[in-house]
């Protein structure tokens, strides 16, 4: 994993341009500690290593189904899975059709196999952020990364997006792709971290609540303390 150091800051999360949803907002001030993120969204190849070594079966190929995103809207896909996503993929893109849970175990063995230790307790998927270890980022991290230390702009370079500048639906420009995208084949943002717009859509760490901007505290907020969705 190629890491890429983000110094902490303090930033306005959320909507700042009105034309987003209710959850993200209000705008609110959060402000974030130094922390590390991937240069690029986790490949099949990296997942592949991650099964060979210890086993391990996805969410989706346990329970035989998985949502699917098609040019509309939600289903559930049965058979599918990260192997079988649906299109092709090789080892350089990024992997899909992966629960929360698949993540988190990801970082669990991340950690391992640097001598680290384990963020996520496997008996209830808590996360300690006291320890030192491989997990998945905050909301609040992840928004701040993004926008290049929390800087207001709507994507990664700016406040417009293209064809040259990330994968997204439909083709045209740099994207000759029709889905997923070998990783880091469009431009970085400025601190080096690609397809923060576009590709595939990534897990943070959170709780999701779509109430929880409006009491969310100032520093390193970590989500609700609990909930149904990711």
């Amino acid at each position: 994993i190629k890491l890429v150091f983000v110094k902490g800051g303090t930033f306005r999360m959320g909507d700042l341009w009105g034309d987003g949803k209710d959850n993200e907002r209000p705008v609110h001030l959060v402000k974030v500690d130094d922390f590390w993120m991937s240069k690029y969204e986790i490949t099949v190849g990296q997942f592949i290593r991650f099964v060979e070594d210890t086993g391990y079966r996805t969410t989706a190929e346990r329970q035989g189904w998985v949502w699917v995103y098609t040019t509309k809207d939600w289903h559930k896909e049965k058979g599918a899975s990260w192997l079988s996503p649906g299109f092709n993929q090789d080892d350089k893109h990024p992997v899909v059709c992966v629960s929360w849970y698949d993540a988190a175990a990801f970082c669990n063995w991340l950690s391992e196999q640097a001598e680290l230790e384990k963020i996520y307790d496997e008996s209830t998927w808590e996360a300690d952020f006291s320890k030192v270890g491989y997990r998945l980022p905050t909301g609040a991290e992840w928004e701040y990364a993004a926008r290049t230390r929390g800087k207001e702009i709507k994507f990664p370079n700016g406040n417009s997006l293209t064809h040259d500048d990330a994968n997204f639906s439909g083709t045209g420009g740099r994207d000759r792709w029709e889905y997923t995208s070998p990783v880091g084949s469009f431009p970085p943002n400025e601190l080096g971290l690609h397809d923060m717009a576009g590709n595939a859509r990534e897990w943070c760490n959170d709780w999701y609540d779509k109430n929880y901007y409006g009491r969310s505290p100032v520093d390193n907020p970590t989500g609700p303390s609990s909930g149904k969705y990711k």
